[in-house]
């Protein structure tokens, strides 16, 4: 292990905390441009001052400013970044600081440690794609001490089961995760059990499970559970859920914390679509999508007549069997009218 660079300093991580939390701290900006400088950091400096330069020219002026912003971060990237991390690695900034490093999950098991002493970026964003390997890995990811660091884990595709869902879920170094994305693997009812009472989740707001195997089954023990207190967006597609799923969800205090609900392609008919729609539960909704499921006429009638969705400002309901006299009752709607799109005026 390397001894840690300047950039790992008490002084330096202490100016980019304040840079990144006072948005309009322009003097923070400056001391941190200026340390940067000093501390042979010429680059990250220039790409501070290129935002400061931005943020106060005319408006005729900042869209080939914000060009050039976007060069020179790709060069911190290619210069600073690239050999550390690999060149499938990239970097979130913001107000022209070093936010977050997203890399593969190989290399943050191999090198994470390396690049938060090298960088003094204290957020990683961890995706896994069959391309980087790593698949015979994935259980000693529950135990880095990085963990804690990890605000994005994006395990789609990662052929994970229920058991691995499980073991990752024991661990408690998950306190820094407000996105886990596990689309298209087969964690299965058992596997969503263990996440839904995971402490250690306090902080998750967005939950993809969408192609998971889950049915009814997982959707029951997802809403019974005690964790994911600040779940805001959920993805449940593709999960063989059926009417008696959508009853579990309806009754459920964890609805009524979402704000992005995502049904699509499972096996919801009207009975299911009448039970989301009339629960006061789905009143925090803004975006829900229902398309590819089973429903006609009664459960888009249901939805038009549901003061609880009035808050809504997306709904997908295509790929399902209601006719004009159903659209028509949509475009009427006072509460989802607006949300009639052209794929569907055609048909009044």
């Amino acid at each position: 292990m390397p001894e840690p660079s300047p950039l790992a300093s008490p002084e330096h991580l202490a100016l980019a905390r304040a840079a990144l939390e006072r948005p309009d701290d322009v003097e923070t900006l400056q001391v941190l441009a200026d340390w940067l400088e000093e501390n042979d950091q010429p680059l990250r400096a220039e790409l501070i001052r290129a935002h400061l330069e931005m943020s106060t020219a005319p408006d005729e002026a900042r869209r080939a400013l914000r060009e050039r912003q976007r060069e020179r971060e790709e060069q911190v990237e290619r210069e600073w970044l690239a050999p550390l991390c690999g060149s499938d690695a990239t970097c979130h900034f913001e107000r022209g600081v070093p936010a977050s490093i997203a890399l593969g999950l190989g290399a943050f098991l191999d090198r994470g440690e390396e690049v938060a002493l090298s960088t003094g970026v204290g957020h990683f964003e961890v995706y896994y794609r069959p391309h980087l390997g790593a698949e015979a890995r994935l259980g000693a990811l529950a135990d880095h001490p990085l963990l804690p660091s990890v605000g994005v884990l994006d395990l789609q595709g990662a052929y994970l089961n229920a058991t691995e869902v499980e073991e990752l879920a024991a661990s408690p170094n998950l306190t820094g995760l407000t996105e886990l994305l596990l689309q298209n693997n087969s964690v299965g009812a058992e596997g969503v059990r263990a996440l839904a009472q995971c402490r250690a989740l306090k902080a998750l707001r967005r939950l993809r499970l969408g192609g998971n195997l889950l049915g009814d089954a997982g959707v029951r023990f997802l809403v019974e559970g005690t964790g994911l207190p600040r779940l805001a967006e959920l993805d449940l597609s593709q999960n063989s859920i059926t009417d008696a799923g959508a009853a579990a969800l309806a009754r459920a205090p964890l609805l009524a914390r979402l704000g992005v609900l995502d049904l699509s392609k499972n096996a919801l008919s009207d009975a299911g679509v009448g039970r989301l729609a009339a629960s006061p539960a789905v009143e925090g909704l803004r975006a829900l999508d229902l398309g590819d499921n089973f429903f006609g006429n009664p459960g888009m009638y249901a939805l038009a007549r549901s003061w609880h969705l009035r808050g809504l400002q997306a709904l997908d309901v295509r790929g399902n069997y209601f006719g004009a006299a159903a659209v028509e009752a949509w475009a009427r709607s006072p509460y989802i009218g607006a949300l009639l799109g052209e794929r569907f005026r055609n048909l009044r």
